[in-house]
């Protein structure tokens, strides 16, 4: 198809080149009105004016020059100046079965390294924002063209599912939870303590404190704390789960934050070792670039 408009609008530069000794580009785009053919364009009515003639004897001579073009089977002159081009039988047959095969998928190549598509990324005990969700979708799509085209995809979904947030909803639910289990919590819920310790820290500083100590005690393995921090995340993947079938979104893989954590200390060695980190504030370890 690409090949065919490219070459229509080769002949129409060539005769606008030839007559009026004009060089321009011509478009050819695809009539969607019922009796305009296939193709369409409109340069007559662009250059009319330039060329000081009218817009239908400048279509009628393009036209006039696409009538002996191969797979082409009428052209006419329309309203104002169009250039419209129907096109053979042949020729639509033959588009009609690259599309179909287009659409078939192709079958994956089994010795080939898979596309890795990072995409999804959901932060736990909150709602998908809609820049969460726009990169989802985003990244679904382009999983889906590498797979129709044959290649091993692998979605891999990177969960923000560790960190101080677990610190700041135990303190949260310490203090204003109701007497439900947190397990029995919605993401809107888990959202709501969660603003709302970020509404009290404003005027209580300590709340910040105690966050960072609940989530050290987590950090070393308290058994309460592991127990409601796996709850909150089971909450949020229930809920996420429902959205994504929803959005027609699949995760292959996942390896949230969590996955990391026993993985830190031996970076940290061997970092300190080879004076790759400085010491900041509070015993931070600082990397300069």
């Amino acid at each position: 198809m690409f090949e065919l408009r490219k070459k229509l609008a080769g002949i129409s530069e060539g005769i606008l080149k030839e007559k009026f000794d004009i060089s321009t580009t011509v478009h050819f785009d695809f009539a969607l009105d019922e009796g305009r053919g296939d193709l369409t364009t409109s340069i007559a009515l662009q250059l009319a004016k330039k060329l000081q003639r009218k817009p239908q004897d400048v279509a009628e001579l393009i036209a006039k020059s696409l009538r002996a073009a191969p797979g082409v089977s009428w052209v006419q002159v329309a309203g104002s100046g169009y250039v419209n081009v129907a096109l053979d039988d042949e020729v639509l047959s033959r588009w009609l079965t690259a599309v179909e095969h287009a659409c078939e998928p192709k079958q994956a190549g089994t010795g080939d390294a898979p596309i890795i598509i990072d995409f999804f990324g959901p932060n736990i005990a909150k709602p998908l924002g809609i820049h969460h969700i726009l990169s989802t979708v985003i990244g679904q799509v382009i999983i889906n063209l590498y797979r129709h085209c044959g290649f091993p995809v692998i979605g891999w979904n990177y969960p923000g599912d560790w960190g101080t947030q677990f610190g700041k909803l135990a303190v949260a639910y310490q203090k204003w939870g109701s007497r439900k289990p947190i397990g029995k919590y919605t993401v809107d819920e888990l959202l709501g303590l969660y603003v709302r310790f970020h509404k009290e820290a404003e005027t209580n500083a300590s709340l910040e404190d105690d966050a960072r100590k609940e989530f050290a005690k987590l950090e070393a393995g308290d058994s309460v704390l592991r127990a409601f921090r796996e709850d909150v995340v089971d909450v949020t993947k229930k809920a996420l789960l429902k959205l994504c079938e929803r959005l027609h979104v699949k995760v292959d893989r996942e390896t949230g934050e969590s996955f990391y954590e026993e993985k830190m200390e031996p970076i940290l060695r061997e970092g300190a070792t080879k004076k790759v980190f400085k010491k900041g504030e509070g015993g931070a370890l600082i990397v300069e670039f």
